[in-house]
């Protein structure tokens, strides 16, 4: 069996998506600076944020049937070429002065509307490219992709804006034309072998990864906590940059990035954690974690205080990452995952929007404490009805040595609309 650091598609894979990772970290910091430099306003900034998570949430349906139904290296072309095409047209018209809302607005929607598809397409291809054995790892080192690009992008991010706005927007085109380039020369043959078929509308198609989600009473119940947890995630980024916008766009890239690095040492540590702690502690600890940090974050002023505490939440982050993927990755038919993940994540999403919505309008009305004291307490609350959820309490012990339990999380086989669907991460 080739090792994965031999395996020139995956390699070929992960460095495209690496580098296009890093561009939207780039524009992560950038997009918000913009909005606020445009309307001088953190709750229109929010609102441009909101379109980007709203049309994110949008796209999440039908990019699971696209994912199942066309080829993964179709999809994924041409996500990041409408990408490309939207960050130029930003950059460009930041260059010559004439950069409008309005504009931002559509260029957000763009980039939030096309992103799922190509998400799903690459879980998709990664089962094509890599053993079954080697699956395991290959996600750990997306995992770490992930976080390595924040920890490049945000600084690198915050750095260029200082230099010119519209200077980390190209970069963050660059890098989707990048990602296209690697994705062309994959060898791997990415046409799906069984595709839904065609009679098949596309709304019943989506409605079997949401039946099977709603119908599946851990999944429910975890899902709906998590999407009030998410409002927090969502609203995070722009709540720091709001709050804090006095300190420098450079300062900012870096305090951002060092959330990457708290990611950078979860995700390495989950091993060890995950083997030594049952799967509803991990849950749950995160829960309480991350409403801890968000309200010290309600008192903190020093922008490098506030990055230790974001690096706080994506450390116990990747832990509980993990206890719900390995779920999705065991039980998820190949042939459904595209409809599936897009459903648990559209599902998640709905709250989204509300995340820098809520921020921008907070910070305005009231300033820094009252946007973090209110995500702290949708934590919390969030993480008490997990906490008293039977679902989670009776949920299966994942630690390698633990005996074997009943799994809540398996669909009843009286129940013949989710029988043949599998389950997915339900992370925040």
């Amino acid at each position: 069996m080739t090792p994965l650091h031999r395996n020139r598609d995956f390699l070929l894979l992960w460095s495209g998506q690496a580098v296009s990772s890093i561009g939207t970290s780039m524009a992560a910091v950038a997009y918000p600076l913009i909005a606020l430099a445009v309307t001088h306003s953190a709750a229109a900034a929010g609102a441009v944020a909101f379109c980007g998570v709203a049309a994110m949430v949008a796209g999440s349906l039908p990019a699971g049937v696209w994912a199942d139904r066309y080829s993964g290296r179709f999809v994924m072309t041409c996500c990041h070429l409408l990408r490309a095409a939207a960050a130029v047209s930003v950059a460009a018209a930041l260059a010559v002065g004439r950069l409008t809302i309005a504009h931002l607005i559509v260029a957000t929607l763009v980039a939030g509307f096309f992103g799922p598809a190509g998400f799903a397409s690459e879980t998709i291809a990664i089962r094509r490219v890599v053993p079954a054995p080697q699956l395991g790892a290959a996600i750990a080192q997306n995992d770490a992709r992930s976080h390595l690009a924040e920890l490049l992008g945000q600084p690198l991010g915050g750095y260029l804006y200082a230099l010119g706005a519209a200077l980390p927007i190209a970069g963050d085109a660059v890098s989707f034309l990048v990602a296209a380039g690697t994705v062309a020369g994959l060898r791997t043959d990415l046409r799906q072998v069984s595709a839904p078929a065609p009679r098949a509308s596309m709304l019943s198609q989506i409605s079997v990864g949401l039946r099977h989600i709603w119908g599946t009473p851990f999944l429910r119940t975890t899902l709906v906590c998590s999407a009030g947890i998410n409002v927090a995630f969502t609203g995070l980024t722009l709540a720091v940059i709001a709050s804090r916008r006095s300190a420098g766009s450079a300062h900012l890239g870096i305090a951002l990035g060092l959330g990457a690095i708290g990611g950078l040492a979860g995700s390495w540590l989950s091993t060890r954690i995950l083997r030594r702690l049952r799967a509803r502690t991990v849950i749950t600890g995160f829960g309480w974690l991350v409403a801890a940090a968000l309200a010290a974050m309600a008192v903190v002023t020093n922008v490098y205080a506030l990055g230790a505490l974001i690096a706080v939440i994506y450390f116990v982050t990747a832990p509980a990452n993990g206890v719900l993927y390995a779920s999705q990755i065991l039980i998820t038919p190949p042939e459904l995952q595209g409809r599936v993940i897009s459903a648990a994540v559209t599902l998640l999403g709905l709250t989204g929007p509300l995340g820098p919505l809520l921020a921008g309008a907070l910070v305005d009305i009231a300033g820094q404490w009252a946007a973090f004291g209110a995500f702290a307490l949708i934590v919390a609350v969030s993480t008490v009805a997990l906490q008293r959820s039977r679902d989670v309490r009776d949920m299966p012990d994942l630690r390698p040595d633990a005996a074997p339990e009943p799994n809540p999380a398996a669909p009843s086989d009286s129940d013949p609309t989710i029988s043949d669907v599998g389950t997915d991460s339900i992370a925040a």
